[in-house]
């Protein structure tokens, strides 16, 4: 995948492409797909990077509840 211009502006060392993998899992009854620069699949076989996938995203969701929870206490 092409390094975007922005990311080449502030970091001018980096490559211009880095490698991606594509990976479809099944959750829930739907297929999920997930663009991950972890590319050794022995290390990080497809269901564990659904796992990261759902950890990082239940993190996600915290934070956004944090911030919801510190906007409403500065009103």
């Amino acid at each position: 995948m092409p390094v975007s211009p922005q990311a080449q502006k502030k970091n001018p060392n980096l490559p211009a492409t880095w490698q991606a993998r594509l990976i479809e899992c099944r959750y829930e009854g739907k297929i999920r797909r997930y663009i991950t620069s972890l590319i050794d699949d022995k290390r990080f076989t497809k269901d564990k990077v659904a796992q990261l996938y759902l950890q990082r995203w239940e993190i996600e969701m915290a934070y956004r509840e944090i911030k919801s929870d510190l906007q409403q206490d500065c009103y």
